[in-house]
């Protein structure tokens, strides 16, 4: 038996993820592999099982998961799957697993468990990380859900987690889905911007996982492929990267590094 993982990550949340699914795949006698879906590969079209693994950007999954998900090769036989997002409100994924399990089935995959893993927040220019033990909770509830969900999804169970609207409302949810996607993440790029203290190491660049980043002059400057995943914020190690800096004072906020991940390492 065979089970593919593909999923997308910025500052390791979905990576987890999907590597705890991996793992309890393998554990149930699966040989599984899992891969970054910046490769573009698909699942193994000997798979008999699918897992898929996205962060939620406001409200959906990312531009370049939709991307990922229409182009990949329809199923050769009704392959089962599972999907899951990662954010820090359970109750707020909106779209995400809906967009999701829709464009999964135009492909042949049938969704049987969608569901939201709870994950310490990484949107840090707008608001400061958890301090490390804090996470490192949110961390563990995230992973042990997933753990759960596996099981049910071998087990046979469905379970289709609905949109969720509850913290904006459905007018506000739909008005920020629609300010991101249609217009936000095709801008926000242009708002990055880096200070004194940038010693221009490339290492942003290097870490891009969409490759939206290339030096210039010893500068960072991002395009339009960007997707606002947040590596390259959290990760300068020089804290260096701003984004609307005068109103959010993203500088001062904690940055995000989930333990154990490694950027360079899995790009």
């Amino acid at each position: 038996m065979k089970a593919s993982v593909r999923y997308f990550s910025g500052t390791g949340n979905s990576w987890r993820i999907a590597s705890a699914c991996a793992q309890r795949f393998t554990a149930a006698g699966y040989e599984t592999d899992v891969e970054s879906i910046r490769r573009g590969n698909p699942p193994d079209p000997a798979a008999d099982v699918a897992g898929f693994c996205f962060p939620v950007h406001a409200l959906d999954i990312p531009r370049n998961a939709f991307s990922y998900l229409r182009g990949i090769p329809a199923a050769t036989k009704s392959v089962p799957a599972i999907l899951l997002v990662t954010g820090g409100d359970p109750d707020n994924c909106g779209w995400a697993l809906a967009n999701g399990a829709r464009l999964l089935s135009e492909r042949g995959y049938r969704v049987k468990v969608a569901d939201l893993a709870p994950m310490p927040d990484n949107w840090t220019p707008f608001h400061s990380a958890p301090d490390r033990a804090t996470a490192a909770r949110i961390i563990e509830q995230g992973v042990e859900k997933t753990g759960n969900l596996i099981s049910r999804f071998l087990a046979g169970d469905t379970r289709i987690k609905p949109i969720s609207l509850r913290k904006f409302g459905a007018v506000g949810s739909i008005l920020m889905r629609t300010l991101f996607h249609k217009r936000g993440v095709y801008k926000l790029w242009t708002l990055f911007e880096t200070g004194t203290r940038c010693d221009g190491c490339g290492l942003c660049a290097r870490i891009c996982p969409t490759g939206s980043i290339r030096i210039d002059a010893g500068k960072p400057v991002w395009s339009s492929s960007c997707v606002q995943c947040m590596r390259c914020f959290n990760y300068c190690p020089r804290r260096a990267i701003h984004q609307l800096e005068p109103l959010l004072h993203g500088s001062r906020h904690n940055a995000y590094r989930l333990p154990g991940f490694s950027p360079a390492a899995e790009e």
